[in-house]
């Protein structure tokens, strides 16, 4: 029973947001109904009107002709109109009118019937309206007259309905507004609260080795680039200074990118930052996402085993893969690589050594573009070999 008690206030508030909810879906669904029953209603009334232009002359074509029979023809039109009208001026046709203007509209029809009969009694007679032009003259003015009454009334039912459409068009938007709020808070409802237990379950989940092998790491992960960090460096020099009669050639490699200071601040930090995350993706695909790292700024690295004669051929895939440049902005890099053990056989000695060769090369003249298509990016660790013996 004291579980029971316990989860029933943990299903009213969901509960109350589903029905809160499916009120909300009802009361659109109905608008958008009675949008659509007045516009239905502003149809008939259109229909209507026509059908009352068309009555106005379907009398004068009853008239005897040499083909076909026009006086079966023409009261055919007339049955038809005046049941277009009479459907269109009808209570339940119209729930949303005033009755008294339905009223006034079914008596101006009443009105306009005997007319269009008199003129249709007279087209099919023997020698048709020319035989009776005066009588012919005063019932048309008559219909008109009637008529112009009658096409008033149609027009303001009209109207009428085309407002009412546009106010239930109005509320079906305001409701489905409101229904899309209340599904929202109903969702950061939600939202919140598994935040709230997932942060309660992360929190001693923290204590599991599973998720402290991942924040391992992610300590060991730039979040900009993706690439290995200082302390992955740090890790993977370590090992390849361990015990170097064991263990094979590694090419350490230190870029610094040129032209990176001026670009953030032309464009500033977020599009620096997108320009790193950018070139340290090329890297990683140029130089191998597990030996490439970034040290921290705008300096990156590359530890990678290497066999002498593929060396330049890496570096010179990872220089291009740092050079990126625009619309008056272009940025490069320089590097200086050491060959780990047969150059540097510890840690600090590798990482000084490359960085003492990246500056030197920093301090060259800026390389045009076909001057860095013919530069050997392997020179500097040939030469510091030869100096070496």
């Amino acid at each position: 029973m004291p579980l029971m008690h316990a989860r029933r206030p943990r299903l009213v508030p969901p509960l109350i947001v589903v029905v809160l909810t499916a009120c909300a879906i009802a009361a659109v669904w109905l608008l958008i109904a009675r949008e659509d029953s007045s516009r239905a209603d502003q149809l008939r009334a259109a229909s209507a009107t026509l059908a009352l232009s068309d009555l106005q002359s379907a009398p004068f074509t009853a008239e005897p002709r040499a083909v076909g029979d026009p006086a079966a023809a023409s009261l055919s039109n007339i049955q038809t109109d005046r049941r277009s009208i009479s459907r269109s001026l009808m209570a339940r046709s119209q729930s949303l009118v005033a009755p008294s203007l339905l009223s006034s509209g079914r008596s101006d029809l009443v009105a306009i019937e005997p007319v269009v009969t008199q003129i249709y009694a007279i087209a099919v007679l023997p020698g048709g309206l020319a035989a009776q032009g005066r009588r012919i003259s005063l019932l048309q003015g008559r219909l008109t007259a009637r008529s112009k009454n009658l096409a008033a009334v149609l027009a303001k039912i009209e109207r009428r309905d085309a407002s009412s459409a546009e106010r239930a068009r109005l509320q079906a938007k305001l409701g489905a507004a409101a229904t899309m709020v209340l599904l929202l808070l109903a969702f950061l409802y939600f939202y919140f609260r598994a935040i709230i237990t997932h942060e309660a379950v992360e929190r001693l989940a923290l204590e599991n080795k599973g998720l402290l092998d991942i924040s391992r790491v992610e300590a060991r992960t730039d979040a900009l680039t993706g690439l290995g960090n200082r302390r992955a460096l740090a890790s993977a020099l370590a090992e390849s200074t361990a015990t170097p009669c064991a263990r094979p050639e590694h090419l350490l490699a230190i870029f610094d990118l040129d032209g990176f200071k001026e670009y953030n601040d032309s464009f500033g930090h977020a599009a620096g930052d997108a320009l790193l995350h950018r070139l340290g993706h090329r890297l990683a695909v140029a130089g191998g996402r597990d030996v490439t790292y970034r040290m921290g700024g705008d300096e990156f690295c590359m530890l990678a085993s290497c066999a002498p004669h593929a060396a330049a051929q890496l570096l010179n895939d990872t220089v291009a893969a740092l050079e990126d440049g625009g619309g008056g902005w272009h940025v490069s890099c320089s590097h200086g690589a050491v060959w780990i053990p047969s150059e540097a056989d510890t840690e600090s000695r590798a990482l000084k050594l490359a960085d003492d060769r990246m500056y030197r090369d920093k301090r060259r003249t800026r390389r045009s573009r076909a001057a860095l298509a013919n530069y050997d990016p392997a020179q500097p660790i040939v030469s510091a070999s030869i100096a070496k013996r």
